[in-house]
Order: C-alpha cells, then sequence, then structure tokens
C-alpha cells in the first residue's frame, strides 16, 4: 500500500519553502508466527548545496489480533420433566376368582373383563399424562422389556428386578401400583307409584402403589390408600352390566388421579410460587389438589449429606407456616395462610398434612335466594 502526503517545511538558509515527499511502502512479513506489517518511509529533502537527502526508516508494527466474533448464547436443555414407567396393576388371581363369584351372584355376571377393560394401569397412565409434569414411558417399550425380562406378577415385588427394567427404560421412577381389593354390596329397592326397581351400588376400591427411584434402587414412595363411591342403578338407565363397568371405572379413575398426585409429589414436591399478603399461589392444579385441603409449609435449607455414606440426605427444612387451599385454577391454585412462623419466602415446599385420598373436597355454598 502506498501513501503519499505533503508538507511545506521552512529552509532558514534558502529563504524559501520547499515541498518534500514522503513515500510509505506497506509490505506483509511474518512476526512470531503472527501476520504484521512492515512500513518503510523515505524522506527526500534539499540540502544547503543544492543536492537532496534521503532518509530512512523502518516502522514494525505489532501484529493486529484477530476480531473475535461473538459467541452466541448457549441454550440450556440440561432440565428435562422426570420420566417414569408404570408397570400393570397386579390384580391377584385369588382377588380375581372372589370378585368374579360375587359379579355372577349379585349382577349375574360372569365376564370378568368388565373388572380388566380397561385397566386401572390406563387410568393411572392418563391421569400422570395429564398432569404436564412427567414423561409417562410408551406402554410399548415397557410391554417389550417385561417380555424381555420375563417379568410375572410376583416380580414386581422384587425392587431389585424393577430397578433393573427400568434401567433399561432409561426411567427415572417405576411406579408398581398393587390392587388390594375391590368389592361391591348391591341393595335392591321397589320404587313407588312407577313399578320400578332401583339399585343401590356401593364399592370400595384399594390399592397399594409403590414408588421406586432406579437411580438409588429405593422406594422411595408407597401409599396405601382406598376410594368409596356409592351410585343408584335404574333399569331405565340401560343393562346392570353396562352400569357396574361404568361405575367400575368410575373408582379406577378417581383412585389413579390421587396415585398420580401423591407420584408428583414424590417427584416435585409442591412449592409456592408467588406469596401475595397472607394467600400463596403453588404449583399445583385441578385433579392434582382440592379446596379445603391443608398444606404444612416449609423452608428448604442446606444441602444434608451423610458423614458415612456420603449420602445426600436432602435439604433441612424448617416448618415456616400452614396454609388451606382456597381456590384451584387449571394449573394452580390459591392457598390462604392460617398459621405462620414468619415470613414464607417464596418457593416454599408444600406438604399435605392428609393423603389426597382422605380429604373430602369442600363443596362451594348453596347460592343465597333473595
Amino acid at each position: 500500500m502506498r501513501k503519499q502526503w505533503y508538507w511545506s517545511l521552512a529552509l532558514g538558509l534558502a529563504g524559501m519553502t520547499v515541498v518534500a515527499e514522503e513515500q510509505t511502502v506497506k509490505t506483509e512479513i511474518r512476526v512470531g508466527g503472527a501476520a504484521g506489517t512492515k512500513d518503510t518511509i523515505t524522506v527526500v529533502q534539499p540540502n544547503a548545496g543544492g543536492g537532496q537527502t534521503v532518509i530512512q526508516r523502518e516502522v514494525v508494527a505489532e501484529p493486529v489480533a484477530p476480531k473475535v466474533r461473538p459467541v452466541a448464547p448457549t441454550i440450556d436443555d440440561s432440565s428435562r420433566k422426570a420420566r417414569v414407567a408404570v408397570v400393570p396393576a397386579v390384580f391377584t388371581q385369588d382377588l380375581r376368582s372372589k370378585f368374579q363369584r360375587e359379579l355372577g351372584e349379585k349382577f349375574g355376571m360372569t365376564d370378568l373383563g368388565v373388572v380388566e377393560n380397561p385397566g386401572y394401569t390406563s387410568y393411572v397412565i392418563d391421569a400422570l399424562v395429564n398432569s404436564r409434569k412427567l414423561d409417562v414411558l410408551e406402554r410399548e417399550n415397557l410391554g417389550t422389556v417385561i417380555k424381555e425380562l420375563d417379568f410375572g406378577e410376583s416380580d414386581y415385588a422384587d425392587v431389585a428386578k424393577v430397578v433393573k427394567m427400568g434401567r433399561m427404560l432409561n426411567a427415572d421412577y417405576v411406579v408398581v401400583p398393587e390392587i388390594r381389593y375391590l368389592s361391591l354390596t348391591l341393595e335392591n329397592k321397589d320404587v313407588p307409584f312407577i313399578n320400578q326397581k332401583q339399585s343401590l351400588v356401593k364399592g370400595k376400591f384399594a390399592t397399594n402403589v409403590r414408588v421406586v427411584d432406579v437411580a438409588t434402587g429405593k422406594i422411595v414412595a408407597s401409599n396405601i390408600g382406598d376410594v368409596q363411591k356409592q351410585i343408584r342403578f335404574k333399569e331405565s338407565n340401560g343393562p346392570a352390566g353396562r352400569q357396574v363397568y361404568d361405575f367400575i371405572g368410575a373408582l379406577y379413575g378417581e383412585s389413579g388421579k390421587i396415585e398420580a398426585a401423591n407420584v408428583i409429589d414424590t417427584a416435585y414436591p409442591i412449592k409456592v410460587v408467588a406469596v401475595s399478603g397472607g394467600v400463596l399461589t403453588i404449583n399445583r392444579g385441578k385433579g392434582a389438589i382440592v379446596v379445603g385441603e391443608v398444606l404444612e409449609v416449609y423452608q428448604a435449607g442446606e444441602m444434608m449429606t451423610d458423614p458415612d455414606t456420603k449420602e445426600s440426605l436432602g435439604f433441612h427444612e424448617t416448618k415456616v407456616g400452614q396454609a388451606k387451599v382456597i381456590e384451584v385454577n387449571e394449573k394452580t391454585a390459591k392457598a390462604e395462610v392460617v398459621e405462620s412462623a414468619g415470613e414464607i419466602p417464596r418457593l416454599s415446599i408444600c406438604r399435605r398434612a392428609k393423603a389426597l385420598g382422605a380429604v373430602t373436597p369442600v363443596e362451594p355454598p348453596a347460592p343465597k335466594l333473595d
């Protein structure tokens, strides 16, 4: 690259102004492996004897650091939902036989398919999926692994085998539902004046649902619960078999929602997401919490570690209050603080005072008549 410039130089001896030309020649060189520049500057000046004086000097510029392009921000995709596998509910042969006899004696039914189709497992899976908090593994993948490991009903009681299955599925938790009993009682009554019979059916469905942590190989939750419902059957509502089928489905559905909520509480404890005055907003919505439910509120402290095994023992928790659920929305709920030991901070942990199945939802008051 060539630069040219002119300037005026006053020479006292000549009594005149002489223009001197300075030329710069730029060439590329290598300095210590980095690209730099070498500038040769030539200055031609007239001297007193009528000749010219040529002055040359070299200037080596420091290598210019390459421009650093801005790095695009990385997206943290490490967070993910917990992966859960639900094994088929264990319905022992003895219980099948007993219940089949009850169906025959009370309802004149001999097809046990009314109990097993749709199965209880389907209701638990549907409730977990609808919570949108967990990734529930496909039943087809689970069936393949069960077949590969040659699992039988008795194997679900073996935690080591359940953990092995969970690892093959890359699951974080395995849910093992067990049906303890299913009972229906029937009371027939004649309805006066319309010459019809009405039947009152009471049902009780009891389960024991365990949650196994695949990483630790431990049972982290075990909930023994039962659901009780009753319904009036009418001849005008169709065949008794159809009504029994729907009634058992209602028992399964209610139990499935309760157990799904317990599984979610194990993976993700209920937390306070906002505080406004004496009202807490928590991260549970419809189907996972009910109006009237009482929550114990804890503030999480430092992580505790077993000094011998170095195993994590979870966070130290300090109780800071108690709240009662007053409103349930689609994804969140509001709870009014009824007791506190100071300020309740955001992200405090809430634990149910009673299992969800043991809580009777509070019915809204009847509208007042003017």
